[in-house]
């Protein structure tokens, strides 16, 4: 458990760096600081006040994260002594009761909702479960609309109908025990919070190539100025996009993105912290249990509590199979769209609807080096190539090199979120 503790301290310090930093971020996970003085991946910043607002909110995460590792080593036998034995209520809980006469009746309700004695603690838990799967799902949805890679979009649709399934066997089995169930669900929380944006950062790290020799070799051969020593030009743009899109995946760039980040992780720390509380007090009910050899108050036998309706399992079915097929069909229709466009090298994954257009995201259609003088004289005209990648209204990048482009499209006009573009 401290392990896991100081993986997600480290994990939310390098979000961190990435919110404040994703330049320098990129560049020390890539290696490739020494290019293009430190600007080889061109990642600007759209919106400061919300790059502030995530750094600030993760720091926060980072805070809770801390304060549960110090509850963990320093505050764990104190729990223990003091959270479940008999002792005088406080003055301020009495001081409610008697202005608020409701607050005791609530306190109770809340009790029996959310101790592990509670008789209410399973439909607690289903519905805690519910609200994870509904960030979840928005979380898939920002996947699809963003273009993310297909490996990954459908591991996190498979992620979260597993997830979804988990609280199935829950309902019916009815077995498991409070430790049992808020340590499996804490483990999801962990994939959604820590392990699956590792995860991606691995993808973006394994599927980019950058042949670090042959830039070298033309280095030392061209003259200074030339555009071949932008090493940038040496890698392959597709890769570079896809790599940027894996990367922005991990920064704070609108309310929602915030919304979710911090709510994942803030529910991994509130599940985690129930962890340990649950640890406790299993063992206190261990050494309750063994009897008249210890020295412990007497404390009556919890009511048998109440199990969720079997009724409930159908709806976290129905979750399972609409990520999974929701997201099957988005991809497949997407990718019967752009296939035939190859020049759009990432395009958003949604439902065919009455538009046939390709829902291109970053359309790439670049000759770096013609072989033939007649190609530098007449290049292919991209115009219908644009015109058509540009009629969905999607799209954010346009890089067309060596490519004849004497106007553009007034589908251009469409694509409101055009943040680059490159024409030559």
């Amino acid at each position: 458990m401290f392990l896991v503790l100081v993986v997600c301290i480290f994990w939310t310090g390098w979000l961190i760096f990435v919110e404040l930093a994703p330049n320098k971020a990129a560049n020390l996970l890539m290696n490739t600081g020494a290019y293009d003085n430190g600007e080889f991946w061109l990642i600007n910043d759209p919106n400061p006040q919300m790059t502030v607002a995530g750094a600030i909110g993760l720091a926060l995460v980072g805070v809770y994260y801390v304060a549960v590792m110090i509850r963990m080593l320093f505050w764990r036998n104190k729990l223990f002594n003091l959270a479940f034995l008999s002792r005088p209520e406080p003055l301020f809980t009495s001081y409610l009761c008697s202005v608020v006469p409701s607050y005791s009746v609530i306190r109770v309700r809340w009790s029996e909702l959310t101790s592990f004695e509670g008789k209410n603690r399973k439909t607690w838990n289903a519905f805690l479960k519910l609200i994870d799967l509904v960030i979840e799902i928005i979380a898939l949805r920002q996947l699809l609309q963003s273009g993310s890679p297909i490996g990954i979009t459908y591991s996190f649709a498979t992620f979260l109908a597993v997830n979804s399934l988990s609280c199935v066997v829950n309902v019916i089995t009815d077995r498991f025990s409070a430790l049992t169930e808020v340590f499996i669900d804490s483990i999801f929380d962990l994939c959604a919070a820590v392990v699956f944006p590792i995860g991606t950062l691995v993808y973006c790290y394994y599927n980019f190539d950058f042949d670090r020799q042959v830039y070298l070799t033309y280095l030392d051969k061209l003259p200074p100025g030339s555009f071949e020593h932008l090493a940038r030009s040496f890698a392959d743009p597709s890769e570079i996009a896809l790599f940027r899109v894996c990367f922005d995946s991990l920064r704070i760039s609108s309310v929602l993105d915030f919304v979710l980040r911090i709510s994942m992780n803030l529910t991994f720390c509130y599940r985690f912290e129930r962890v340990m509380v649950a640890l406790v007090w299993t063992r206190h009910r261990k050494f309750l249990s063994r009897g008249s050899k210890m020295i412990l108050p007497v404390i009556p036998t919890p009511n048998a509590q109440n199990p969720v309706p079997k009724g409930v399992t159908a709806v976290f079915i129905a979750i399972s199979l609409i990520a999974l097929m929701s997201t099957n069909k988005a991809i497949t229709d997407s990718t019967n769209l752009c296939s035939p466009h190859p020049e759009c090298v990432v395009y958003a994954h949604q439902w065919e609807t009455d538009d046939e257009n390709c829902p291109c995201l970053i359309l790439i259609d670049i000759d770096l080096a013609p072989k033939y003088y007649d190609e530098w004289i007449h290049p292919v005209n991209a115009y219908d190539k644009v015109k058509a990648l540009a009629a969905s209204g999607m799209l954010t990048s346009l890089q067309v090199i060596n490519r004849q482009l004497l106007e553009f499209p007034e589908d251009i006009r469409r694509c409101r979120g055009l943040k680059t573009m490159y024409v030559g």
